[in-house]
């Protein structure tokens, strides 16, 4: 079916850029719209791919569907050119007494204690590392991503601590993981840091299609 859209097909590493053992989160990673070129959106806001170089936005959120958004319309929302806002427990306790008390509740309560406020919570990037860096120690292991690191640690230093990189050089997966993602409702309360952590696994290569013009349907 056509779709009035320019695609590219290149070869995966055409795409990645090569991170030092100096690099962290914050220098490899730019949101979305935070360049002077911005991708074009439809009318709701969306762009056609979540996709842009080496840059997966809201990768693990890619199989969320709504009724009127679409699938993956996480990835392919456009949001303001902002960093990660404090996370929030959404506190919505009763205001004027408990329910043993008798106390009332004006608040409509729909049963969240989280909402993902992070845009970037998610992402994924591509990077080549060297097989040099020292690693850091990871700050806690989470089920299907393995060690979870703080947003200063190298993550090439992550990528060899994780045996990505048997001491030679490879092309890795950034994963972004908000604080909220990981501590859940262990922080005990709201936060006043707004800190992001990431997870590293191995690419599998090959080549990527990019759509690199034509607006949205």
């Amino acid at each position: 079916v056509a779709s009035c859209r320019l695609r590219r097909v290149s070869r995966h590493d055409a795409l990645v850029p090569r991170a030092s053992c100096g690099d962290d989160l914050a220098s490899v990673n730019r949101p979305r719209v935070c360049s002077s070129y911005g991708p074009p959106a439809d009318g709701l806001g969306l762009t056609s791919s979540p996709a842009e170089g080496n840059v997966y936005h809201n990768y693990l959120y890619r199989n969320e569907t709504d009724d009127r958004l679409g699938r993956d319309h996480v990835g392919r929302t456009v949001r303001d050119c902002v960093g990660s806002p404090p996370s929030s427990r959404l506190d919505t306790r009763r205001w004027n007494g408990t329910a043993e008390e008798g106390g009332p509740n004006l608040v409509v309560d729909d049963g969240r204690t989280h909402v993902r406020e992070d845009p970037n919570d998610g992402t994924r990037i591509a990077v080549t590392c060297g097989g040099d860096c020292p690693p850091p120690p990871p700050a806690a292991v989470l089920p299907g991503l393995g060690g979870v690191y703080p947003e200063d640690a190298s993550v090439c230093g992550a990528a060899l601590g994780e045996g990505l990189l048997d001491g030679g050089g490879a092309t890795v997966h950034v994963t972004i993981v908000s604080e909220t993602a990981l501590l859940g409702d262990a922080d005990g309360g709201g936060r006043a840091s707004a800190g992001q952590y990431f997870a590293v696994s191995a690419s599998p290569g090959g080549v990527r299609t990019q759509t690199i013009s034509g607006a949205p349907a």
